[in-house]
């Protein structure tokens, strides 16, 4: 039996499987010739960032996703609120938002640190937390990295844990 979860960027296609001869999972990145056993750990008190992917670098700056694990005991109406919040705060525009009752997802722009940047961020709420899977990229870098960002974000979906020997560290 073979489980897969695939996410492609350019240059970076990552699969995770659990093979029939091996219980420990694998991310293989064919584009480039190489895999690894994922580092990994449970959430504890204080969020987690448990992936960060990157594209190739232009501009001084390389178009990525990551995905962040926070506990969260709030429904995703607060969640969302609590994010416009910190947009306001930030000054950032708000290009899309769809919240749904675990499921939220916003288009933003803002400038920090001198750089005009564009986000893409779907947060999914399950068991006390929040799965924030954000893209990041120059705002002069999304029309070309922006489509690639968008369908790794928007193909983010939780799967039942499963939980070979315990958790790695």
């Amino acid at each position: 039996m073979t489980r897969m979860m695939t996410c492609l960027l350019t240059v970076v296609c990552a699969q995770i499987s659990f093979g029939q001869d091996s219980l420990q999972p694998r991310m293989t990145f064919p584009v480039n010739g190489y895999s690894m056993t994922p580092l990994e750990a449970p959430v504890g008190e204080t969020p987690y960032q448990s992936l960060i992917m990157f594209l190739s670098a232009s501009e001084g700056f390389a178009p990525n996703v990551n995905v962040q694990i926070q506990p969260y005991p709030g429904t995703m109406k607060e969640y969302s609120d609590l994010s416009k919040g910190q947009f306001e705060q930030l000054n950032f525009q708000v290009l899309k938002e769809d919240v749904k009752e675990n499921m939220a997802l916003w288009e933003y722009t803002g400038t920090t640190q001198n750089k005009t940047l564009h986000w893409y961020t779907s947060a999914h709420k399950r068991d006390g937390k929040v799965y924030l899977v954000t893209a990041t990229a120059l705002e002069s870098q999304w029309e070309q990295a922006g489509p690639k960002l968008k369908k790794c974000v928007d193909s983010f979906r939780l799967d039942q844990p499963n939980v070979i020997g315990g958790p790695s560290n």
